[in-house]
């Protein structure tokens, strides 16, 4: 041989070697993630829509390509930010395969070999694998240079009746890529099953190299959209490697196909060996220990016959933030009272009076701010700062708050704390609620003779005979006295003043003594018919949000007057420390300086003048900080905004 005959003998070598280089290079781009045990794991995109719980999907592949369906729990592990989770399941699904065949045209086809021409050879090798797949869950289209034959159906028994019923001209088309276009188009369309994959098988003849330009661009509009392109080039004769030729086994191998080159003699292979590794995945759920926001990175592992495969890395970026609990309509009065035994319990040696109620319930709304809604460990409530009941178990939205400790009117604050599964733990915020206590009643702290008192503790009856008793034990030590003659000391003792037994009087709604009036960041002070404030007439503005109304079941400070609706208005106080004024629908109208205040609110600012129907108020902060424009409060009634007048009665 010659030295230029080496030498291109060389090139060729080097170029023949370069070529498969990149098509390695390409092959692996395109495929599963390689393993140490000579198969591949290829992990998919976490599914985190239900965390704490992850659902992953992975494809694991033998060592010849084959998609291995007998994997055992056993044999597979998660690690998730460098630690081994446990599986909680996995399953083999096999949701089927949305395939495409398009099907190019051309005078190629009509060369024959044994008396079979090439396109029946092609229609005779897919019809075969096309019945064979009858009652196998998928998604077949046929496109062909032209026209459509058939799309998205669910039977592969119709695509091969639509095969075998095609009858092209085979003379008079060109070849060109339309068929390959219209059937990348298809394969975008919504998938029959969320897990299916995307496969085209392109039968060609040799394309004109016009096509080598749109060959790459549609290759990779295939890649970006998980579409794997499988290629049969059917050729005349046995040829050399062309451009094209070169160009449609690229697009194959980078986008995870294979190519077949037919020129003749050869065997179509059968089209299952590219299709069935697509058929199925393997589909496993664990529970995520993640408990900050941020990335975090997913590893699946296969452990077989000693070797371990191991699946590339995914990442998932989540935002992870604690539960916020909150109490649903917190009371802002609790008001305790004494309780004497009824008459079918007094025989109970239990039966005295006592504070009620015993309990009162505290209702909880839990919410996620990251969306995650999960599993609580425990809840708990403080009273004052100190932990006063919790909660292990479901259900965690309530709490029964015990009463028996308070005893005395104070003012306390309340505060719940919730932990879920992960560790995470959330408070709300404080919530005042002012306990009132009832004074006991006086002989329930009397003895009487150094004996128990009876007539608050005994049934109605039994306390008039006791009573009896009594009067009756009373006028015989009288009678025994008036024998004796007093002396100076009890004398002295006798003329001494006795106090009377007094019985609780019922608080009002909304009284406060002197001292909490003071010490509201603002007031209502009443203004009497002469523009004067009343005095004692404060109402402490000390609570959230204040109701005003004729009713004293719906609202907390009552107005008896005929101009003041059961619920007139309320009166909240905003996370900024400013009051708001609403109007709640009256008739008569909710008016702050002779202005209509709406169900939107008003503002209220100090030295305001308010008026509740005909009931007139000024507002007034504890510590304002500037002196008010005080309006006018002695007009008279024709004097009024003419709306208020027509709406009063």
């Amino acid at each position: 041989m010659s030295l230029n005959g080496r030498f291109c003998s060389a090139k060729k070598i080097g170029l023949l070697g370069l070529r498969i280089g990149l098509a390695l290079v390409f092959l692996l781009a395109g495929s599963p993630a390689a393993a140490q045990a000579g198969g591949q794991v290829h992990l998919l995109n976490p599914d985190s829509s239900h965390f704490p719980t992850f659902t992953l999907n992975f494809e694991a592949y033998d060592a010849q390509g084959r998609f291995q369906t007998g994997l055992q729990s056993s044999q597979v592990q998660v690690t998730e930010d460098g630690t081994q989770r446990p599986l909680a399941d996995l399953n083999l699904v096999q949701p089927g395969l949305q395939l495409t065949l398009a099907l190019d045209i051309g005078p190629t086809l009509a060369y024959t070999y044994n008396n079979l021409s090439r396109f029946e050879g092609v229609r005779k090798a897919l019809s075969t694998w096309a019945n064979a797949q009858v009652g196998v869950a998928g998604d077949y289209s046929l496109v062909t240079s032209t026209g459509s034959l058939g799309t998205h159906q669910a039977n592969a028994g119709q695509f091969a009746q639509a095969l075998d019923s095609y009858a092209p001209d085979l003379m008079k088309t060109q070849p060109s890529l339309t068929s390959l276009i219209q059937a990348l188009d298809l394969a975008t369309d919504p998938l029959r099953q969320a897990l299916m994959k995307r496969a085209i098988l392109f039968v060609t003849p040799m394309l004109p190299d016009s096509a080598l330009q749109a060959l790459p661009n549609l290759a990779d509009r295939a890649s970006q959209q998980g579409i794997r392109i499988f290629v049969w080039l059917v050729l005349p004769d046995q040829a050399g490697e062309t451009a094209v030729s070169k160009a449609l086994n690229d697009m194959a191998l980078r986008t995870g196909g294979q190519s077949f080159t037919y020129s003749g003699t050869q065997e179509y292979p059968d089209p299952e060996t590219y299709f069935q590794p697509l058929r199925y995945i393997y589909q496993l759920t664990f529970a995520s220990a993640i408990n900050s926001s941020g990335a975090h990175h997913l590893i699946v592992s296969l452990n077989q016959a000693g070797q371990t495969m191991t699946s590339n890395e995914q990442a998932v970026n989540l935002t992870v933030t604690a539960p916020n609990p909150i109490f649903l309509s917190p009371p802002a009065h609790i008001q305790r009272a004494w309780v004497t035994p009824t008459a079918a319990s007094a025989d109970s040696p239990a039966a005295k009076a006592r504070l009620e109620p015993l309990n009162t319930p505290l209702k909880l709304m839990i919410e996620f701010p990251d969306g995650f809604k999960r599993p609580l460990k425990a809840a708990r409530l403080y009273v004052d700062g100190k932990l006063a009941s919790e909660l292990t178990a479901a259900p965690f939205e309530t709490f029964s708050l015990d009463l028996s400790g308070f005893d005395a009117s104070a003012r306390h604050t309340l505060r719940v704390e919730v932990e879920d599964q992960l560790g995470l733990k959330g408070s709300s915020i404080e919530t005042p609620v002012d306990v009132t206590v009832a004074p006991a009643p006086a002989l329930a702290n009397t003895l009487i003779f150094g004996l128990e008192p009876v007539s608050l503790l005994l049934p109605a009856g039994e306390a008039l005979g006791a009573a009896g008793v009594i009067v009756a034990g009373v006028f015989a030590i009288r009678r025994l006295r008036r024998g004796r003659k007093a002396s100076p000391r009890r004398r002295a003792e006798a003329a001494r003043p006795r106090s009377r037994l007094q019985m609780p009087v019922p608080m009002p709604v909304m009284r406060r003594s002197p001292l909490q009036a003071a010490n509201a960041p603002a007031r209502l002070m009443r203004i009497s018919e002469s523009g004067h404030t009343q005095p004692g007439s404060a109402v402490p503005l000390d609570y959230p949000e204040i109701t005003i109304g004729s009713s004293p079941k719906k609202a907390a400070y009552v107005l008896e007057s005929s101009s003041v609706d059961s619920l007139h208005a309320r009166l909240c106080r905003t996370a900024d420390g400013q009051f708001m004024l609403y109007d709640a629908g009256s008739i008569a109208g909710t008016w702050v300086n002779y202005a209509p205040a709406s169900q939107q609110g008003t503002r209220l600012r100090h030295g305001d003048l308010i008026q509740f129907g005909r009931e007139t108020f000024r507002f007034e902060l504890n510590q304002p900080d500037a002196l008010p424009q005080v309006p006018c409060v002695t007009c008279e009634p024709g004097d009024l905004p003419s709306a208020l007048n027509e709406k009063l009665p």
